[in-house]
């Protein structure tokens, strides 16, 4: 009788083992998934993308920079327009401005011109600092594309894997239970003592802690992928695919990054070159502009329109100058303003140096980190066998009285943590990918 009730325990605990991995698992995952809305990774990312006020905000700066580049071309043309006006200063030998001041006001109407014939090569200075800009802002754009696709691939690691974890503890809790279950019967039939029983229900409590922490996190995981996916209201998302798949594609698409096509750099050489237009530009101010001047049309003296139409002179006609402004002595601010620009054109370049060395390192850590990380990956996967055969065995030693609870125990976080272990192994991979994502956006 004896080996029977051995036997019957043994089978009941492999029993457990078995149907707790499965059954529980499916009830984590569906009491997470109740009324949710599923996506996948794309559909995420498209959604956030959609939803990004910042390219927004980007498209809208394009636009006025566009224009302010238009009007700075349309500024090479000749400016014309018209003006008019009649001024009456009547005059007598006792009252009235001086006849030869005033003329007794005046009668004009005219159409003007004026052209900037040489400014230094300002404007043309100013329209490659636009046009830098506008390149500048295009790039910007896509960067902040790949900011919110990592960061939305971010937060969708984060659901899938607080997802799986709740499944591992959530099976943690309904073995638990069953074990608990089993110890009361098979104290009250002398088996075992008090003090097993006393470890199943502390075993219970410490489960069910650690599963309603899990839950915890995952809900706020989801709401991190709402506020990511510009969705902050929305609570009710979760997503579609699993941290294998993940990693699976993570480890396909890993490619080795061309250093050209980090953004990051090619923006600051942008800025870079725009710091060094600023020096040219604070060098051209010492430079003349020169103007002409036009005008065509009407222009009289009121003196004379109140003449006889036989002594009244002419009045139409037209009139052509040139205008030369320049600085003659400024103290010597302007010198001082081309030491600034390129002052700070020497910090920016030493700027660009330091993040070029930062994402150079950055690359190879993460280089290193995919490396090891696929290299333990298979090293994951055999520990949770042997972790798993080694608690079947337990169980049975623990069935035969020759393991106590507490090795039964211990034998069983091994294997749960192993299982752990792999899944943050398929995590780091895939965060890790998604970072190497950004460093190679283009």
């Amino acid at each position: 009788m004896p080996q029977l009730k051995y036997l019957a325990l043994s089978l009941a605990l492999i029993l457990i083992f078995c149907a707790s991995t499965s059954t529980a698992q499916s009830y984590a995952v569906d009491t997470l998934s109740v009324g949710v809305r599923v996506y996948s990774l794309q559909e995420a990312i498209d959604t956030a993308l959609k939803n990004d006020l910042k390219i927004l905000g980007l498209n809208s700066e394009i636009i006025g920079s566009t224009n302010a580049r238009k009007i700075t071309q349309l500024g090479k043309l000749p400016r014309i327009g018209y003006k008019g006006g009649a001024l009456y200063a009547p005059h007598t030998s006792h009252f009235g401005y001086d006849p030869i001041n005033t003329n007794g006001g005046d009668v004009l109407a005219q159409v003007t011109a004026d052209e900037l014939l040489y400014d230094g090569g300002k404007a043309q200075l100013a329209g490659k600092q636009l046009d830098l800009d506008l390149e500048r802002l295009q790039k910007q754009i896509v960067l902040e594309r790949a900011d919110v696709i990592r960061a939305v691939t971010q937060a969708y690691i984060e659901v899938v894997r607080t997802r799986e974890e709740s499944s591992i503890d959530s099976a943690v809790v309904y073995e638990t239970h069953r074990l608990r279950d089993l110890v009361k019967r098979l104290q009250a039939g002398g088996l075992l003592g008090e003090r097993d029983l006393l470890a199943a229900l502390s075993e219970v409590n410490r489960a069910e802690l650690q599963f309603a922490q899990t839950l915890s996190n995952a809900m706020v995981a989801r709401y991190s992928l709402a506020i990511a996916m510009g969705k902050p209201d929305d609570t009710l998302i979760t997503a579609s695919s699993s941290i294998d798949s993940l990693a699976a594609t993570a480890m396909q698409e890993a490619t080795t990054i061309d250093s050209a096509r980090r953004l990051e750099l090619t923006i600051a050489d942008l800025e870079l070159k725009r710091f060094d237009l600023d020096v040219q530009l604070a060098s051209a101010n010492a430079k003349p502009t020169i103007s002409m001047t036009g005008d065509a049309g009407l222009l009289s003296s009121m003196d004379n329109m109140l003449l006889s139409s036989a002594d009244r002179g002419h009045f139409a006609g037209v009139s052509v100058g040139i205008t030369i402004n320049g600085p003659l002595f400024d103290w010597g601010g302007n010198d001082l303003l081309v030491q600034q620009k390129i002052a700070e054109a020497t910090n920016k370049r030493i700027q660009n140096m330091i993040l070029a060395r930062s994402l150079h390192g950055e690359l190879i850590r993460l280089r290193l980190i995919l490396r090891q990380l696929q290299n333990n990956l298979a090293m994951a996967r055999s520990s949770i066998d042997l972790a798993s055969r080694s608690y079947e065995r337990t169980l049975l030693l623990y069935s035969g009285g020759q393991a106590t609870f507490n090795e039964l125990l211990q034998s069983q976080r091994q294997y749960i943590d192993s299982r752990r272990v792999l899944l943050q192994i398929l995590s780091d991979i895939t965060s890790s990918k998604a970072q190497l994502d950004r460093l190679n956006a283009h």
